[in-house]
């Protein structure tokens, strides 16, 4: 379902989505607790919301912040599905809904992949590069890369 006409770099930010996503139901993404293991000083609150101690669950699933952009990118997709909050109803969700080769089940694979790269990539920036993303409120672009 790749076009043709996407460049070098779109092929790899796909790949590097995928591969974030798998880390990502995998419970392999380096969060907080993990970078800590390794020496690396970094502050245990989430960043997008400050409300709560960063743990995948909460980074994925929990957060206002993030629940409120699966709820947007659902409903631009006109797939209108509770997002569960509790991890293992999330991953048994994604799995019934990124079963199959129909186009919906396609799109909702590449937006699934392209949003927790989006937060991770956010919150990879808020951490280390203490930069946020600026543009406006969220869901407010014109590409798919704009509302993660």
């Amino acid at each position: 379902m790749v076009s043709k006409e996407l460049g070098v770099e779109d092929l790899a930010r796909i790949v590097t989505a995928y591969f974030t996503m798998w880390l990502m139901l995998n419970k392999k993404l380096e969060i907080v607790d993990r970078l800590a293991k390794w020496g690396v000083e970094v502050t245990k609150t989430r960043v997008s919301c400050l409300n709560e101690e960063e743990a995948i669950e909460h980074l994925i699933v929990q957060c206002q912040f993030d629940r409120y952009l699966w709820k947007r990118l659902l409903r631009w997709t006109q797939q209108h599905s509770v997002i569960p909050t509790i991890w293992d109803q999330f991953i048994q969700w994604s799995i019934q809904h990124g079963k199959g080769k129909a186009r919906a089940t396609q799109i909702f694979k590449i937006i699934f992949a392209e949003c927790v790269y989006g937060v991770w990539i956010e919150r990879n920036n808020r951490i280390f590069v203490k930069k946020r993303q600026t543009g406006g409120k969220c869901g407010q672009g014109d590409s798919l890369r704009d509302y993660c």
